[in-house]
């Protein structure tokens, strides 16, 4: 039997079929992958770009705090005015750009929104002791929400830790908290 003769149909025929599935592949699957790949690459950029802001907020939330009790001096209430401004728009966009589990969502927003409405507040006024108070305790929880939306969720069991943690905080107060309480009202 001679094994020289090769079946040169068979070849082309599987090269053909191996270049038109390439074109095809190429031109009407790639440009819908390019779209999705850059889709989760904006949304994983926002992400990490809110986490750092979410920290720096955090940590802003901190010198603000520090200033409390020297908000007579104009020096240091103009710096409590731009850390507050600073901080503002951090917190709105980590609201906007975290995926908050079910279980911490309602703690989240409460919380984020009595920071921001405590930021808005120092931005406008001195606040009472009892709204500093009360941001003291609502900027606190700024950190463990950072670890939590840094953790991965194949860490489920940390993650789990630390909701568990979020939820051994203190309850925070409802719309009739302090920092709502001391916001200006509009004119009628």
């Amino acid at each position: 039997m001679d094994t020289s003769h090769v079946l040169w149909a068979s070849i082309l025929a599987s090269a053909a079929v191996a270049t038109f599935t390439t074109l095809l592949i190429e031109y009407l699957a790639k440009p819908r992958l390019e779209v999705r790949k850059e889709r989760i690459l904006e949304t994983s950029r926002r992400r990490r770009t809110a986490l750092l802001g979410l920290a720096r907020a955090s940590w802003l939330s901190g010198a603000i705090l520090a200033l409390r009790g020297k908000q007579a001096n104009p020096m240091l209430r103009e710096r409590t005015i731009r850390h507050a401004a600073e901080a503002y728009p951090l917190i709105v966009e980590a609201v906007q750009a975290m995926d908050i589990p079910v279980t911490v969502d309602e703690d989240w927003n409460r919380s984020t929104a009595l920071v921001a409405t405590m930021l808005e507040l120092v931005q406008v006024s001195v606040p009472s002791e009892k709204a500093w108070d009360e941001f003291d305790v609502v900027s606190d929880r700024l950190d463990p929400y950072g670890a939590l939306f840094e953790t991965p969720r194949w860490r489920w069991v940390r993650r789990r830790r630390i909701v568990r943690e979020i939820k051994a905080l203190p309850k925070l107060g409802g719309p009739d908290s302090a920092a709502t309480a001391d916001l200006p009202t509009a004119p009628e």
